[in-house]
């Protein structure tokens, strides 16, 4: 089992800090871990020790839903996110509001949170976005329990350098605020099925540890992992320029 106390811990030895602005992949597996009071819910009480950690930042969580994808509208408030546990317990976490993207949602906590929730749904990856406040403010992601290929900034990245295997399509997206249906397109960067563009970022964790950028840890079982936005756009971006496949699985395809 683990407590509060490993997990702070942890997070200090990796070179995290209670004022920093954290994208978080996770899974509920290590909720499993977690020491709490009978008939408490263990994945409850890991997101409030995670929240009382970054207790002067703010933390984000993918909500996302792809709903303007699927020709669904999309609330806020009631449409459940399709990433996980984790990423729906977040959501219902007291203090936390989630944007109105209607593909690419998330839950947000902490100082400056609106910052990250009034951003751009014309887009998904671009200028204005979430992803893009996000890379200004040089956040943090933490994968916790989970790959670092769960990344969804990469996605972020692969629009800014205008990788050759994805284009621009537009959707049309519902988004229902207070009871109202806005209509909108939003435009999103997607992949082309002709590849496997599936994301395979073991490059970019080798090179990323070699150079120290990337922190690996574990709380008991599972792994925790941790890489500025700054050092992983670079990386990425470094990657690319010597193989436009470097990124994805059609690196791996081609031998």
């Amino acid at each position: 089992m683990i407590s509060k106390e490993i997990i702070f811990k942890t997070f200090s030895e990796m070179g995290l800090s209670s004022n920093d602005v954290v994208m978080i992949h996770g899974d509920a597996g290590p909720a499993a871990q977690i020491k709490c009071n009978a008939g408490e819910s263990q994945l409850a009480e890991f997101i409030r020790i995670l929240v009382c950690f970054f207790s002067n930042g703010t933390v984000l969580v993918p909500s996302f839903t792809y709903s303007s994808i699927k020709n669904e509208s999309f609330d806020p408030l009631l449409t459940e996110s399709k990433v996980g546990l984790f990423s729906e317990y977040f959501r219902h976490y007291s203090g936390v509001t989630r944007s109105s993207h209607p593909i690419f949602s998330f839950s947000v906590y902490g100082k400056n949170k609106d910052k990250y929730i009034d951003t751009s749904l014309n887009d998904c990856f671009g200028v204005g976005t979430t992803f893009d406040e996000f890379y200004k403010a040089n956040g943090k992601i933490l994968c916790i329990g989970c790959s670092l290929d769960r990344s969804t900034f990469i996605h972020y990245v692969e629009q800014k350098i205008n990788v050759s295997y994805r284009y621009f399509k537009n959707f049309q997206s519902s988004v229902i605020t207070n009871g109202s249906k806005h209509e909108l397109v939003t435009r999103y960067f997607v992949r082309d099925l002709n590849l496997d563009t599936s994301t395979e970022l073991s490059l970019l964790k080798t090179n990323a540890l070699s150079s120290n950028k990337l922190i690996e840890s574990n709380l008991g079982r599972f792994p925790v992992t941790s890489i500025s936005a700054h050092d992983f756009f670079y990386i990425a971006n470094e990657l690319y320029k010597t193989n436009p496949y470097s990124l994805i699985n059609q690196r791996i395809c081609n031998g």
